[in-house]
């Protein structure tokens, strides 16, 4: 699947804290789509004292998901596609600029991907941290 790169790979933080304070300016939070019918997992892991990161992505279609039976929620789904990458990152573990770290090897998970998702679901990411970290970022700098 083609992802379009929206800055340079190879980033100092400095140049992180600026470019996601230009991203944060666009970000859209208010045009979710009505249904989803495939959603995409992310996750990043490591191995502590390692700069080798593996990500994962998984593709569940939802379209025939079961959520609720005897008003207890379960789900059913069925899994599409996924995809697994590890990469030798470079890049600091910055809290607020975990994404600068952790999304090359996502990048490289999705690469493999041949479907199109109608979401995508990511731990941790917040609304882009836009100034949330403010304070660490400048000392990070």
């Amino acid at each position: 699947m083609g992802v379009r790169m929206l800055h340079d790979r190879d980033l100092t933080p400095t140049e992180a804290i600026q470019i996601q304070g230009r991203l944060c300016q666009q970000r859209v939070l208010d045009q979710a789509s009505d249904v989803v019918h495939i959603l995409a997992g992310v996750d990043v892991s490591f191995s502590i004292g390692s700069n080798v990161l593996y990500g994962a992505i998984v593709l569940l279609d939802l379209s025939d998901a079961i959520f609720t039976k005897n008003d207890q929620k379960i789900a059913t789904y069925t899994i599409l596609e996924s995809g697994g990458a590890s990469l030798k990152i470079h890049f600091p573990s910055i809290p607020g600029l975990l994404s600068f770290r952790e999304i090359l090897v996502v990048l490289k998970a999705w690469e493999k991907l041949n479907l199109q998702t109608d979401c995508i679901i990511c731990e941790g990411q917040g609304v882009a941290h836009h100034l949330v970290n403010e304070a660490r970022w400048k000392a990070a700098a």
